[in-house]
């Protein structure tokens, strides 16, 4: 059996390769880290999904 380790609440795309890093995390959670206005009620911003994608594809194998 495997075991996930997943994270959120209050990461920033600023501290996302640090703290992927630091923890191990292989999963993370982006709620207003990718939303406009970093609002909870915001649009989801594409482009910074696809840069929080870029950035995990290469920290996550």
């Amino acid at each position: 059996m495997s075991v996930w380790k997943r994270a959120g609440a209050g990461l920033t795309l600023e501290a996302l390769a640090s703290f992927v890093q630091t923890t191990g995390v292989c999963k993370v959670h982006l709620g207003t880290a990718i939303r406009e206005n970093r609002r909870i009620d915001g649009a989801v911003e594409i482009e910074k999904v696809k840069q929080a994608r870029a950035l995990l594809d290469g920290l996550i194998k």
